[in-house]
């Protein structure tokens, strides 16, 4: 399976993933995953966070992902319209918690069309950026 972005939390103890996969984890069997997952860097574990969106279908894909400078969010792009644990109506950019299972965030700026790179500052103002195609 293809891997298309990663991010390393900042304590270096959880490794984010996106692509083209349906199962990621060193545990037999594979815990179901489609396109974005987490797993334990010490072991390759999968953790729970699993944001299953739109019910996981397989034509879902990532466009890209930044992690907040604090770690707690996941700033995803994609051909979604719901993300999240929680299913929550998210078209095209989402955030997601990195606690637990992956729940949406209040973050929904739902842009009228795709997002090709997203960006997250530094700053405690957290500044998010996200180039659309012209």
């Amino acid at each position: 399976s293809l891997i298309t972005d990663l991010a390393l939390s900042p304590d270096g103890g959880t490794l984010y993933l996106a692509g083209g996969f349906t199962a990621v984890g060193s545990q037999a069997p594979q815990p179901a995953r489609t396109a974005w997952a987490a797993v334990n860097t010490a072991d390759a574990t999968a953790t729970a966070f699993n944001p299953n969106q739109d019910g996981g279908g397989a034509s879902i894909f990532s466009d890209g992902f930044a992690l907040s400078p604090d770690g707690s969010t996941l700033y995803i792009a994609g051909n979604f319209t719901m993300f999240g644990s929680d299913h929550q109506p998210r078209t095209k950019v989402a955030g997601v918690s990195t606690a637990g299972t992956g729940t949406a965030t209040g973050f929904a700026p739902n842009p009228n069309n795709g997002v090709d790179t997203i960006a997250v500052g530094t700053t405690p103002s957290t500044f998010m950026r996200w180039i659309s195609p012209a």
